[in-house]
């Protein structure tokens, strides 16, 4: 998605919880998201936020308001996220 709505004005920031760095350079390197990856190896950010759940989405409008928060991932919601991100993009 990241590809498909950049130039729109989404922007993705991940934030891995590995212990090691070397485990997301070797997924960057993979991968090639295009998008950034933070590297939290204390975990600080997800005890911050409660996770309860590998990945964890927020969608945070234009405006820096919370919109939905997705917890996990199954393909069967990307319609749905999707959707959800066309409309915010719109506003």
């Amino acid at each position: 998605m990241h590809e498909r709505y950049k130039d729109e004005g989404l922007s993705i920031i991940a934030v891995s919880v590995d212990k090691k760095r070397e485990l997301i350079e070797q997924f960057i390197k993979k991968m090639e998201p295009g998008f950034i990856i933070a590297h939290d190896p204390t975990g600080k950010v997800a005890k911050s936020y409660k996770i309860r759940a590998m990945p964890t989405t927020y969608l945070i409008d234009r405006n820096g308001q919370l919109v939905i928060t997705h917890m996990g991932f199954r393909s069967i919601d990307k319609d749905k996220l999707e959707t959800t991100i066309q409309s915010l993009l719109e506003k």
